[in-house]
């Protein structure tokens, strides 16, 4: 149940943008209930963007960091989608950003990420994680939270293309 549900918000990233999950589901499934247009369009981008964190960031980087639980993949996915192609109130597509990073990006991108996890874990994260880390921890499903932590993988993601 609680991968349907991820997925659905995901989805619901997808086609509106961030939103505060309490709400957006419900909202979403009334709204589509009969139809789904676009339905093939966002099943691909959808399949683009796991393929692409699988190819670039790679099972085992999000194993083994805090974009294992669903906040922070929930934002992983979806700065992703807005690096690649954009969001809804996004602030992509990134330029320069291929389907398949050079080694030297997907080792930036990979350790930018797994920088960012090791910040939620010290007692006096850098300060210019410190946003980060509390979008982290707090309300993690609310629209604010979310737009923070978008925004830093997104940053992660723009640079590592800069690569």
């Amino acid at each position: 149940m609680r991968e349907a549900e991820l997925a659905s918000e995901l989805i619901i990233g997808l086609v509106d943008g961030l939103q505060d999950k309490k709400a957006s589901i419900d909202k979403f499934y009334e709204k589509y209930e009969d139809d789904f247009p676009n339905r093939r369009s966002v099943i691909q981008k959808f399949q683009r963007v796991l393929t692409w964190i699988d190819v670039n960031i790679g099972k085992e980087t999000i194993r083994e960091t805090a974009f294992h639980r669903r906040p922070m993949f929930y934002s992983l996915f979806l700065a992703t989608a807005d690096a690649l192609s954009g969001i809804p109130r996004g602030r992509g597509p990134v330029p320069n950003l291929a389907s398949e990073m050079t080694a030297r990006q997907a080792t930036a991108a990979r350790a930018a990420l797994v920088r960012l996890s090791e910040a939620l874990a010290e007692e006096e994260p850098p300060t210019k994680l410190v946003d980060f880390v509390v979008a982290s921890a707090r309300q993690t499903d609310n629209v604010g939270p979310r737009r923070i932590r978008h925004n830093a993988v997104l940053r992660v993601l723009r640079e590592a293309a800069q690569k």
